[in-house]
């Protein structure tokens, strides 16, 4: 299942595809930054995660934004 499905039943599901542009940031205090804003929207994130933040993130770790251009979806029920 991908993050933007939903399913109840196999008769009663829905899916969401979105369409965009990737862009990996690549910036240490742009990426420190970034990681910041999701440690604080998701604070139940592992320690790992929070080890990240300080150092602009550890380059092994590839932080990036998508830029949507579009929505779809379809849905059953």
């Amino acid at each position: 299942m991908y993050p933007g499905d939903q399913v109840d039943s196999e008769l009663r599901w829905r899916s969401v595809l979105a369409f965009g542009n990737f862009d990996e940031i690549v910036t240490p205090s742009e990426r420190e930054e970034i990681l910041s804003k999701l440690l604080k929207r998701f604070p139940m994130l592992a320690p790992v995660e929070s080890d990240l933040i300080g150092d602009g993130g550890s380059p092994e770790v590839v932080v990036f934004r998508i830029k949507v251009d579009r929505i779809t979806g379809v849905s059953e029920g």
